[in-house]
């Protein structure tokens, strides 16, 4: 008979644990009265109902933080993607302005062979000039000195020495024409030149200023890490049978670490940020097998937790808010000789950063 009203009992508990004692506050059809006979077995259901609350005040707690960051790190990311598309447009600007410059190289060539072709045809202008003097000097020379002119003869001459000579003046003046349109282009070119390469360097300077803007944005990212995830929920994968005095209580099957600060093998926390922590640790043993625990710690022990030897299935733990700076160690132990038998799936060990110092 007795075994029965246990059976009924654990039903109930299985029954109740799959409603949240936050959420479900407010709903009276969800509300399960459990009737048990057994005083212990009552006193069992309600710390069974005392450490479910306390987890999911903990599951939510995390599930804000992590809600938070998720925020932050979409509002970053929409940041960079914004600095990316405008070094793209920047990019793309600087290869348009590269290729003007290099139209501009061309036109500077063209310009160049054009100053050489003027310049050679200033040169050729000015000995034809020397050479039309010398010739006309020289007929002048000869003509006076070897023969007689008569007065057409004269005229004729002079004639054509003075359109010898407009001829010169004219070349002389496309000569002088061409030597300040020379000049023009040559001013125009430089002009052109030191403003692509004004143009050039604040682009240049724009980018490098985006860059720097994308690398802060990168880092701005990594150092929200740290600030946000340190947290870690482990429990027992099969029940522990014997374990000695002082011995640290290794619970093996993690369930959650969002900053690796947890090893499973040794039933360790590091902290990994200097701040204030909060930590839930939990015992579920059997009647022979009550025992004392401890929250450990490099700092010194945090706090204690009692099962009971009286009762059947007796459960116990602690929850302890503990400043810490970076690096301590934080672990369960068994705190006296009594007691060996825990179960796997009500002995858990969890904690999470509260708020970080500095």
């Amino acid at each position: 008979m007795q075994f029965f009203q246990h059976l009924l009992c654990w039903m109930a508990i299985s029954m109740s644990a799959s409603h949240s004692p936050l959420t479900d506050l407010k709903s009276e059809a969800n509300s399960i009265t459990v009737v048990c006979s057994n005083e212990s077995v009552r006193e069992d259901i309600h710390h069974l109902k005392q450490q479910l609350s306390q987890e999911t005040l903990i599951r939510m707690s995390l599930v804000h933080q992590m809600s938070a960051f998720v925020n932050e790190l979409l509002t970053v990311k929409k940041d960079m993607t914004s600095v990316l598309v405008k070094m793209e447009e920047v990019e793309k600007s600087h290869a348009d302005i590269q290729l003007e410059n290099q139209k501009m190289r061309m036109e500077l060539d063209r310009y160049v062979k054009m100053n050489n072709t003027v310049r050679e045809t200033s040169h050729e202008n000015t000995k034809l000039h020397a050479d039309l003097r010398s010739a006309v000097e020289e007929i002048l020379i000869h003509n006076y000195t070897t023969a007689e002119f008569t007065t057409e003869e004269l005229a004729k001459v002079q004639k054509d020495m003075s359109e010898t000579l407009g001829k010169i003046q004219e070349l002389e003046n496309n000569v002088t024409d061409l030597r300040l349109e020379n000049q023009r282009l040559q001013r125009e070119i430089d002009e052109k030149i030191m403003g692509h390469e004004k143009e050039d360097d604040t682009n240049l300077q724009m980018i490098k200023e985006l860059q720097k803007d994308f690398r802060n944005m990168t880092s701005t990212v990594e150092s929200l890490r740290p600030q946000m995830l340190p947290s870690f929920h482990a429990r027992l994968s099969r029940p522990v049978r014997k374990i000695g005095f002082y011995q640290t209580v290794i619970f093996d099957f993690e369930v959650v670490d969002t900053t690796n600060s947890y090893d499973p093998r040794s039933g360790i926390f590091t902290a990994p940020i200097t701040g204030t922590y909060v930590f839930f640790w939990n015992i579920l043993s059997t009647e022979a097998s009550g025992m004392d625990t401890t929250l450990d710690s490099s700092q010194g022990a945090l706090g204690f937790g009692f099962v009971s030897h009286a009762v059947n299935f007796g459960n116990g733990g602690n929850l302890v808010i503990a400043n810490l700076t970076s690096g301590t160690h934080v672990w369960v132990k068994k705190a006296d000789r009594y007691g060996n038998y825990m179960h796997e799936r009500f002995s858990t060990f969890s904690g999470y950063l509260l708020h970080a110092s500095g």
